[in-house]
């Protein structure tokens, strides 16, 4: 599983998001039972509800919104607004990245559970067949 999330990991197509259905079972309810640790990326309702409502423009370093449109060019000099196009730009890139780089931690988080409890019925497997052959 770990080699499947690597490869997830090192390819260049985009990444899409960890379903529903596989955060509520295995982040919700599997990572509880096998304790593994509670990643910050980790499945709860409320994020659910809080990632809903996210706007799509642009945000700035503390998470407020920036203005989609930049100020006419004739109220300032090309120079300032050739930097705020270059820094609009940047916090999209920083915005697109850090997006990426959560869905990655889900796909990560999924993995590491799924190792735990594939660990889990290997142990049992090999406990169980090692006492039926001793008995």
């Amino acid at each position: 599983m770990s080699a499947v999330i690597y490869n997830l990991h090192n390819s260049k197509t985009p990444h899409k998001s960890v379903p529903f259905i596989i955060k509520k079972v295995v982040l919700g309810g599997l990572a509880r039972m096998l304790f593994v640790p509670n990643s910050s990326t980790a499945y709860s309702p409320m994020q659910e509800e809080t990632t809903a409502g996210a706007t799509h423009g642009m945000t700035t370093v503390d998470g407020t919104s920036a203005p989609e449109t930049i100020p006419p060019a004739k109220l300032m000099d090309s120079n300032l607004a050739d930097l705020l196009r270059s820094i609009q730009v940047l916090i999209q890139h920083l915005a697109t990245r850090a997006e990426h780089e959560s869905v990655l931690e889900e796909w990560q988080q999924v993995a590491l559970v799924l190792d735990r409890l594939l660990l889990g019925v290997f142990l049992v497997t090999v406990i169980g067949s090692t006492i039926a052959i001793l008995a």
